[in-house]
């Protein structure tokens, strides 16, 4: 079964993929120190990008095998032990997907949510593999290969927009406007404040880092100054 063929290398992919998202968060953990002063929170964001990249290379495998499969279409031997595989894992990737959103979300780490989204393209792939698997067995011997070919597309597309994420945030692009907005309108409400600009926001793995810059009235103290900087930080965070 080309399909078969083309989820297992799908699936195999995820091992990597878990494996890159477990020792992101294992470095983001660590504390900021001489070296790295901003801390290791990038790890996390590094690993969702080495996951994009093994995501996109596991649908170009894909791509090769399906087409193969349209060109030369093969009959199933075992037909009824190729359905079960496919319907368990369905099952599998969804009770996975289903696992780590609901972790990513608790701890809000990007990397794990982004292993709940390729968990999920899982089980849109393997509902493909059991459709092609199915139409193959009633006679469609070519319909193996479109699944699998549909399969790659899907797992592409993905692995691209996790790898765009994730390229990004290492760069420190501002990806939310909304929120630099928010914060400025937060840092004016805070009493004493006369003015904001230069609004900087960033995102680093689970976490994110904002500088702005605050006007207050010229007669005021650097320690009146510094109180209303903390007040201000304080409402933000």
């Amino acid at each position: 079964s080309v399909v078969l063929i083309a989820d297992s290398i799908n699936s195999f992919s995820d091992i990597f993929a878990s494996l890159a998202v477990y020792i992101g968060l294992k470095l983001s953990q660590r504390k900021p120190d001489q070296k790295f002063p901003y801390g290791y929170y990038k790890a996390e964001t590094l690993s969702s990008l080495i996951i994009a990249g093994v995501i996109v290379f596991s649908g170009l495998e894909i791509v090769i095998e399906s087409v193969q499969g349209i060109i030369n279409p093969q009959p199933l031997k075992i037909p009824f032990i190729a359905i079960l595989v496919a319907v368990i894992s369905v099952a599998v990737s969804f009770l996975m997907s289903r696992y780590k959103q609901k972790v990513g979300k608790e701890i809000e780490s990007p990397a794990l949510l982004g292993d709940a989204k390729h968990s999920l393209i899982d089980v849109f792939a393997s509902v493909l593999v059991f459709v092609g698997v199915l139409g193959s067995y009633v006679g469609y011997l070519s319909l193996q290969g479109v699944a699998g070919l549909l399969v790659s597309i899907l797992i592409i597309w993905m692995g691209l927009k996790i790898g765009k994420n994730a390229v990004l945030v290492l760069l420190d692009a501002t990806l939310n406007p909304e929120r630099v907005e928010q914060i400025k309108k937060l840092a004016l409400s805070v009493n004493g404040v006369e003015g904001v600009h230069e609004v900087r926001v960033r995102s680093s793995g689970p976490y994110i880092f904002s500088e702005l810059h605050l006007e207050t009235k010229k007669d005021l103290s650097v320690e009146k100054a510094h109180e209303i900087s903390e007040e201000v930080e304080k409402t933000i965070k």
